[in-house]
């Protein structure tokens, strides 16, 4: 009897604090889900005014986008480049619209609104498999965390790009550019340890110069630099958005979006340099993105420009990573073309969703390692990983090109886990070349889980990739791809 009363207690009991655990587990869920509630953010932009006249910014006439219901300003910017009296160098683009905002902890729905009828869409990174619904003209499709994406409605020849980014604390700044317009002219001065913030909604017209180092540019906005023409840059390079003269020095360019540059978009050999964030919207030839000169960073950036994209400039130990790009017809998606001696440099997790290299203007590289003539310059340590092709190939000459020439040496060249879809109009032109001349050295050049058009490559046969000179240790380890 003693025993049943006690068992019967202790069930009373067990009862209660069953009760009670499932009561705090639920105030618990509920409190979480509240906080959840209130960290999460959204921050759309809204028109930044009169853009009348800001040179080649207008409103986009083409889309119109919402993000959870908020509308996010889409701006527009028409190809006005007329190809500098070179044979056959214009892209085949005709605009691009672009928009941008920020969010924190929770998944946005985008609502993309065309004004015109919809036929088709291609939402690029194709790797990024972001999906849509499509009724009437309005296409959907939701994010969880930021993302740079093209999307292609019937064709490419007006892309809108979405610029989804996370929400970041503004940082305490000189030189604040809130919401607005505002013409700051060619070469603003710029001086040591000094910092600038544009905030989003805010369009900044001219470029920045300095003698300083230690220089940082944030924010959201954007920097418009089409008040100089691609002829004008051409004979001061120094009209480029961010100039700075000093040797060597260190600066920071985040968040921004640079749109309609006259050429270079840096024109600087800075060593510590930081580009996070930044995005690139650039049609006249030679609109290179940021070169990395040493122990500098290129990290989710977008580049759409005309010449090359992701440069590996001078000094060791740069890294590019989670980046996109969309080239013309000038210049090489990822590639190091210096004559000085480098080591430690890293292309990582990029897409390239579009390039227009052809071999009647100038045949472009995908990945390129290359030298001058009477280089003798030693490049020791170079990987591209993780690299996604697509988009319209057209004639190029090849994914793959390293070119040790003079007395040049090249040691421990890697490609791995390399995707491409290729699309020729001459199926008989090779896919790469690994040339060496007389006096230079190639030796080991690896690849790893090299894909093209689906098909694995286990022979530099099947890659089409021709070899000249008396290359060395050229090896296929496919074992972690192979299925």
């Amino acid at each position: 009897m003693k025993n049943m009363k006690y068992s019967k207690f202790i069930n009373v009991r067990l009862n209660q604090l069953s009760s009670n655990f499932i009561q705090f587990g639920m105030l618990f869920l509920l409190f979480f889900s509240c906080y959840q509630v209130a960290n999460a953010e959204l921050k759309t932009y809204g028109s930044p005014g009169d853009l009348s006249k800001v040179p080649n910014l207008l409103e986009s006439s083409d889309y119109s986008v919402k993000v959870n219901g908020k509308p996010s300003f889409v701006y527009e910017t028409i190809n006005d480049w007329d190809g500098g009296g070179h044979p056959n160098p214009i892209r085949m683009e005709q605009k691009a619209a672009f928009t941008n905002f920020d969010f924190k902890d929770e998944t946005v729905k985008v609502e993309v609104t065309c004004n015109f009828e919809v036929n088709s869409v291609t939402i690029r990174p194709k790797n990024d498999s972001v999906t849509f619904t499509q009724k009437g003209n309005t296409i959907s499709f939701s994010l969880t965390k930021s993302k740079y994406l093209s999307i292609e409605v019937n064709d490419r020849k007006r892309p809108l790009f979405v610029f989804a980014d996370s929400i970041v604390t503004a940082p305490k700044a000189d030189i604040v550019y809130g919401p607005g317009i505002h013409v700051i002219g060619s070469k603003f001065p710029l001086t040591d340890n000094q910092s600038v913030y544009i905030a989003g909604g805010a369009v900044v017209v001219g470029s920045f110069y300095s003698k300083g180092t230690n220089l940082k540019i944030n924010g959201r906005g954007i920097l418009n630099s089409g008040n100089v023409k691609w002829a004008e840059w051409c004979k001061d390079k120094e009209f480029s958005p961010l100039t700075i003269v000093t040797k060597m020095p260190s600066f920071d360019v985040c968040g921004i979006t640079m749109v309609n540059a006259p050429g270079w978009h840096v024109n600087a050999y800075g060593i510590n340099a930081n580009f996070i964030d930044l995005k690139c919207i650039a049609w006249a030839g030679m609109t290179d993105g940021p070169h990395l000169n040493g122990n500098s960073l290129m990290k989710h950036c977008f580049i759409f420009n005309n010449d090359d994209a992701l440069i590996s400039n001078i000094r060791d130990n740069n890294t590019f990573t989670d980046c996109v790009v969309w080239k013309g017809p000038y210049g090489h998606c990822m590639i190091s073309l210096n004559d000085n001696p480098q080591k430690n440099v890293l292309w990582e997790d990029i897409d390239v969703i579009g390039d227009q290299a052809r071999l009647d203007f100038m045949p472009g590289k995908m990945m390129a390692v290359t030298t001058r003539d009477n280089s003798n310059t030693v490049k020791e340590n170079f990987t591209f990983r993780n690299i996604r092709i697509e988009g319209q190939l057209v004639d190029k000459a090849g994914i793959i090109y390293l070119a040790a020439k003079g007395s040049s040496v090249y040691k421990n060249i890697n490609f791995e886990n390399i995707t491409a879809e290729l699309l020729r109009t001459n199926t008989s032109l090779p896919e790469g070349y690994i040339i060496q001349s007389k006096e230079a050295t190639i030796d080991g050049v690896h690849f790893k889980g090299l894909k093209m058009n689906g098909q694995l490559i286990k022979t530099l046969s099947d890659a089409n990739v021709k070899v000249n000179g008396n290359v060395q240790n050229i090896d296929f380890d496919n074992s972690k791809y192979e299925k």
